[in-house]
């Protein structure tokens, strides 16, 4: 058994982030980023992207609780899984399954997050407005 665990944050939060499973369990994606110790050959330090699927009660939470830049611990499993592209040549599918039980850390306050939630709505809210007036 391997264990992944890293800081971060939330990198981005998809249109179809919440859903059901082929066996009706809600589940909950999102795109977390973490900084290496390692740099690129212009000396800035590389940062690597995971792909992060939690189910259940643990997906509702998240849910309502995460927005794209919420700071994260993330201690969890990485699951690679196999499929067939449609030129029937074979891949797979990386992504980290957080542990059921302190497997995300919140590492702001309520508060900071409602801010964080608020300030995203209000963006989004202004970019359709100026969408619609160009109209």
């Amino acid at each position: 058994m391997q264990e992944f665990i890293a800081y971060g944050r939330v990198a981005s939060i998809p249109a179809d982030a919440i859903g059901k499973t082929g066996n009706g369990h809600t589940r909950f994606k999102f795109d977390f980023v973490c900084s290496s110790s390692l740099k690129d050959e212009h000396g800035k330090i590389i940062s690597s992207f995971f792909h992060v699927r939690v189910y259940e009660n643990q997906a509702e939470l998240l849910a309502q609780s995460l927005v794209k830049g919420s700071p994260i611990l993330l201690k969890g499993e990485i699951l690679q899984k196999p499929y067939f592209n449609k030129n029937g040549e074979k891949r797979s599918y990386q992504y980290i399954v957080p542990s059921k039980q302190g497997g995300v850390t919140f590492l702001e306050s309520v508060e900071a997050a409602k801010r964080r939630r608020e300030k995203q709505q209000n963006t989004s809210s202004s970019n359709l407005e100026r969408v619609d007036s160009s109209k």
